[in-house]
Parts: C-alpha cells; structure tokens; sequence
C-alpha cells in the first residue's frame, strides 16, 4: 500500500504536517506507553472499522512489545463497542497476525 500521508504531503503539505505532527504527539510515551496506546488506538481502529488502521497498529504494537495475545484482546474489544461484524473484519485481516500457523478461515 502506498504510503498515505507521503502522498497527501504532495496534495496538501499544510494539514498533513499538522495531522502527523498531532498523531506523533499523541503517540509519545507519556502516561501511557507506546505500546499501550497502539493496542487502545486498534481497538478504536476495529470498532470503526478502518482495515489500514487495524493493519497498521497490530504491526506497531507488536513492533512495541506487544503479545499476539494482547493484540487478539485488544481487537476482541471491539466486538463490545462495535458487534460481532467489526470483530469478524479485523481478525480476518489479521488472521496471518494472530495465528500463522493455521489455516485461514473459509466462506463468510
């Protein structure tokens, strides 16, 4: 996937610069670990059903110390917020995440 904000820089530097800056802020360790804020933010990524978001943040939790365990927890929250329709979407999308050694799910 190309990279989103590298192309929107090119359409509108302005806001892109203000929305990363924002984004990296939020991000930072603080209160909250990086770790911790990237498994809440792809729950939040699952329950509005954003596929690039959820793709995205499993990676960098993981890259940030997170368990696959945490990370199925964390998308499992969204069956809470969202239905058992958002939750279905993100485990399929990190279906090869979760659980590498299994087969992928079939049908619908």
């Amino acid at each position: 996937m190309p990279d989103f904000w590298t192309r929107m820089q090119k359409a509108d530097a302005d806001i892109t610069t203000r929305a990363t800056g924002m984004r990296d802020h939020v991000f930072a360790d603080g209160a909250l670990t990086r770790r911790t804020k990237e498994l809440i933010y792809l729950g939040m990524c699952c329950a509005t059903r954003f596929p690039d978001g959820i793709r995205i943040h499993a990676r960098r939790a993981l890259e940030h110390g997170a368990t696959r365990a945490e990370v199925h927890e964390a998308v499992a929250l969204s069956v809470v917020a969202a239905g058992i329709p958002a939750y279905r979407e993100a485990v399929k999308l990190l279906w090869e995440v979760l659980w590498p050694e299994l087969p992928p799910p079939t049908g619908t």
